[in-house]
């Protein structure tokens, strides 16, 4: 995969974070049809089989493409796994513990980074991760805060996995992009393998059962479809999926996984402004101030690892 000048990749990362954060209200919308492991499951289906059908005329080796599906395997378990824990802590815990605990991936990224990749952080990014954090948290201030139950711990802890995944797929991916080659094709394979692992959870909850019966609702499915509902599933399928994992992919080639998750959290208070126009959700100081925050940072990173490269390339 040929690397992108740095700047394209930085907006690139950008872009994809504006698809995520939009993908909070297409959530909000989506889930007046299906259920939240339907949701999950359908998008990456969708996402996944649209990519390879899109592709399918490109020509390539079939060993390069089944050593793409290997590859790809873990991205696609992480994928899964994260989602999976994030979605069932949720019944647990509240939605701000949830979105705190989940955004820690920041935090962790620099020290999977050195630990697997052995490239270390410059440490000023962390003083830049601390102040995303606080951002996030300002900007959860001004969020409804749900009665904990009596498990939240539980939920809690599943949330940090949720962080931990989250940091695992992204420094995996910063260790195999040079054999990636074909991120379009990549992540389409990566979405197949996360919905695969989805297949469990399905039939736990009863949405689709061995058999015609469940063929059948699995075509059907459940739930009211509004104008609204369809759009946010096509955004999640579309925006958040194809397009953004995509970017994302392309933006490792030149960005380090610890830079790609902070300016990943830029979808944070991108996704407080899609909620401030479109589900009518107040702007308080906290959550400007918080914004505010995540975008001082993201600027103070991008920059502080652009002149360490510039500071390390050989002179002359």
């Amino acid at each position: 995969m040929k690397a992108l000048p740095r700047n394209q990749a930085v907006f690139e990362l950008i872009l994809a974070a504006l698809f995520w954060g939009f993908g909070y209200v297409a959530t909000v919308w989506a889930l007046d049809m299906v259920t939240a492991i339907e949701l999950t499951f359908l998008r990456f289906l969708f996402g996944g089989f649209f990519t390879l059908f899109f592709v399918r005329s490109f020509h390539m080796d079939p060993k390069r493409f089944w050593r793409l599906v290997r590859l790809s395997f873990w991205p696609g378990l992480f994928m899964a796994l994260l989602l999976t824990s994030q979605t069932v802590g949720l019944k647990y815990t509240t939605a701000v513990n949830s979105t705190f605990i989940t955004s820690l991936y920041v935090v962790i990224t620099p020290f999977f980074q050195w630990g697997f990749l052995k490239q270390r952080s410059h440490p000023v990014f962390f003083l830049y991760a601390f102040l995303s954090m606080a951002g996030v948290y300002l900007i959860l201030q001004g969020s409804f805060h749900a009665p904990a139950s009596s498990l939240s711990w539980f939920g809690d802890l599943l949330t940090l996995v949720t962080a931990l995944f989250s940091a695992a797929h992204l420094v995996y991916v910063g260790k195999i992009w040079r054999d990636i080659q074909r991120p379009f094709l990549f992540n389409s394979l990566q979405s197949l393998w996360a919905g695969l692992m989805l297949l469990p959870l399905l039939f736990a909850e009863g949405w689709i059962s061995p058999g015609p019966e469940g063929a059948a609702s699995l075509i059907q499915g459940t739930g009211q479809v509004s104008l609204k509902a369809m759009v946010g599933f096509l955004s999640l399928v579309f925006g958040s999926t194809v397009i953004s994992f995509f970017l994302q992919l392309r933006a490792q080639s030149v960005l380090s996984p610890s830079l790609t998750s902070l300016l990943c959290l830029l979808e944070s208070p991108l996704a407080l402004i899609f909620a401030i126009f479109l589900l009518s959700q107040p702007l308080t100081l906290w959550a400007l101030g918080g914004a505010g925050l995540i975008f001082i940072s993201a600027v103070g990173a991008t920059w502080s690892e652009s002149r360490a490269m510039a500071e390390s390339a050989p002179k002359g």
